[in-house]
């Protein structure tokens, strides 16, 4: 039996063993751009692209000159590329698929030059941008989004209605390419 899967660009990426050199940019775009966040659950479809390009905005209000932490706020969830997106409170009871996970990420830091482990600005970008998007894009319950209040605010907030998977995707490649990522 094998490990491998088929990505968008016609390669067999192995998830046990991944090599940085099949990782490709165009393949995580397409992936993340058709994969919806939050489970489906949210009241619009709403991409792991697009959130992923919002998390680089959120980390460029405050470090605007740091490239390397834009990068990565792009590339945070970039394995779910691979993997597919758990929402986090299943995601942590699931322990091999976190260190695959993990073993993935780490690859795809080596394949664009990003220092490893993923820095923490980034991880409190993420938590920050999914407070945001409970309450922009999530049904209303207040059990759940106030527990989470972001420390800081999207100065353009969040679109209304998300982008299309093919809008996010371009999207995502746009600013991948403005930062260098190749």
């Amino acid at each position: 039996m094998t490990s491998s899967i088929l990505t968008y660009s016609g390669k067999l990426f192995d998830v046990l063993n991944p090599d940085p050199e099949l990782i490709d940019l165009q393949d995580i775009a397409a992936a993340l751009s058709k994969l919806c966040r939050f489970g489906g659950h949210c009241r619009h479809f709403y991409s792991v692209a697009e959130h992923s390009v919002l998390t680089s905005d959120l980390i460029r209000q405050c470090n605007p000159e740091d490239r390397m932490l834009a990068k990565w706020a792009l590339l945070h969830d970039a394995s779910e590329a691979y993997m597919v997106d758990i929402p986090r409170p299943v995601k942590r009871q699931l322990q091999e698929y976190v260190r695959l996970e993990d073993a993935i990420q780490q690859k795809i830091a080596e394949r664009f030059s990003l220092p490893w482990p993923m820095p923490d600005e980034v991880h409190q970008a993420d938590t920050d941008m999914l407070a945001l998007e409970l309450r922009a894009y999530m049904p209303a319950n207040p059990n759940i989004q106030n527990q989470l209040i972001p420390s800081r605010e999207l100065a353009s907030g969040l679109p209304s209605v998300p982008l299309s998977p093919n809008a996010a995707e371009a999207d995502f490649l746009v600013r991948a390419h403005s930062l260098g990522v190749i």
